[in-house]
C-alpha cells in the first residue's frame, strides 16, 4: 500500500512540476529577455525562484507524505552571510530538506553542486543550470574542477551561497567493509577544498540530516517509505575556513555527523 501511495504522490508531484513550475521558469526567462537582464541578474532571479519552489515542495511532502521536521540551529545564529553549505546525503528528498534548512539559515539564493545526471532531470535540471549550478561527471577530475571553479566565480559575483554533498552520493544504509563511519560515507575533500579556496569570504554551514533508520539509500521511486517520517536537521555555522584547514574542518563535521546519528539511531 505504501508503494502504491508513493506512486500516487510522484504522479501528483509531476502535475505540479509540469503544470506550475515549468510555466514559472518560462515566464522568468521571458522577463529576463524583455528587460535585457545581465547574466548575473538572470542567475539571481532563478536562484530566488529555486528557493521558492523548494519551499513549495516542502509543503507538498509535508502534506502528502506527512513528513515532520525538527530543526536545531545554533543559539544566537544571526545569518545574513554567504555560505558554503555541506551536508550528509541519504535520500532523494534531501535536496528539499537542505533547501528548507538554508531558508531557516536566512539564505536567499543557494546554488548547487550536483551529479551530471541531474542536468537531465525534467524541469529541475533546467532550473539548476539556469541559476549556474555545477554538474560533475566524476569521470574527469580536471573537467569537474573547472566546472566547480566556474560556478564558484558566478556564486562570488552574485553574492550567493553554494551547497555540496562531500560524500558524492547517497549513503546506502550499510557501511562498506572496513569503513570508518557506520552512518555516513567517507567525505571527499577535493570539491569542498576547491570551493573554500575560491570563496574565502564565505562561511561554512554544516547540516546534519537524520531520517532515522532506513535499510537503504532511498531513491525517488521509493517515496512511500517516507510516509509519516520525522527528520531531524542540525545546522551549525562553522565560520570562515582557510584552504589549509579544509581537511580538518570536513573531518570534524563528519565525526560530528556520525556521533549525532549514532546517538539517535
Amino acid at each position: 500500500m505504501k508503494k502504491l501511495y508513493g506512486w500516487f504522490v510522484i504522479g501528483l508531484f509531476g502535475v505540479i512540476l509540469f503544470g506550475l513550475t515549468l510555466p514559472s521558469i518560462t515566464f522568468a526567462l521571458l522577463i529576463s529577455a524583455v528587460y535585457e537582464s545581465s547574466d548575473s541578474e538572470t542567475r539571481i532571479r532563478f536562484g530566488l525562484l529555486h528557493m521558492f519552489w523548494g519551499k513549495v515542495f516542502w509543503l507538498f511532502i509535508h502534506v502528502f507524505l506527512r513528513i515532520r521536521i525538527k530543526l536545531d540551529i545554533d543559539e544566537g545564529y544571526t545569518g545574513n552571510h554567504s555560505f558554503i553549505v555541506i551536508s550528509n546525503h541519504r535520500t532523494a528528498l534531501d535536496h528539499v530538506i537542505v533547501n528548507l534548512a538554508a531558508s531557516h539559515a536566512k539564505i536567499k539564493d543557494l546554488r548547487w553542486v550536483l551529479k551530471a545526471s541531474m542536468r537531465r532531470a525534467p524541469v529541475i535540471g533546467w532550473a539548476d543550470a539556469l541559476m549556474g549550478s555545477a554538474f560533475l561527471a566524476r569521470d574527469d577530475f580536471a573537467r569537474d574542477m573547472d566546472s566547480l571553479e566556474a560556478t564558484a566565480k558566478m556564486v562570488r559575483e552574485d553574492r550567493a551561497s553554494i551547497m555540496i554533498y562531500p560524500e558524492g552520493t547517497r549513503f546506502r544504509g550499510v557501511p562498506d567493509e572496513g569503513a570508518r563511519f557506520a552512518h555516513v560515507r567517507e567525505p571527499k575533500l577535493h570539491g569542498f577544498k576547491r570551493l573554500v579556496s575560491k570563496l574565502p569570504e564565505h562561511r561554512v554551514l554544516c547540516v546534519t540530516l537524520d531520517w532515522g533508520k532506513t535499510d537503504n539509500g532511498v531513491v525517488f521511486g521509493q517515496v512511500g517509505e517516507f510516509l509519516g517520517r520525522h527528520v531531524c536537521v542540525r545546522i551549525r555555522d562553522i565560520g570562515r575556513v582557510s584552504e589549509d584547514r579544509a581537511h580538518e574542518v570536513l573531518n570534524t563535521c563528519w565525526i560530528d555527523h556520525e556521533r549525532f546519528l549514532s546517538d539517535t539511531n
